[in-house]
């Protein structure tokens, strides 16, 4: 399960495996302020005064071969 805390960094590293290379990975929905970066990584400075106990994530992951998958997960937000 994945779990982020209020008023700090959530940081995930994406690990995806293609044997066609040239993997990429966009944000689809998410809470404000989450992106991904360049190099791979799932990013969301979580604000103090979040409200939510959970957030839903959705990414599209797609490879040189054109193939696209969608990833979705639930986020614990706490203290």
């Amino acid at each position: 399960m994945a779990f982020a805390v209020r008023g700090k960094e959530y940081v995930c590293p994406l690990v995806v495996r293609s044997k066609k290379g040239g993997v990429k990975a966009k944000l689809e929905g998410g809470p404000a302020g989450m992106k991904v970066l360049p190099e791979g990584k799932l990013v969301w400075t979580v604000p103090k005064d979040f409200s939510e106990a959970e957030v839903d994530v959705i990414l599209t992951v797609s490879d040189a071969s054109g193939q696209e998958v969608f990833h979705s997960f639930k986020l614990t937000v706490g203290r």
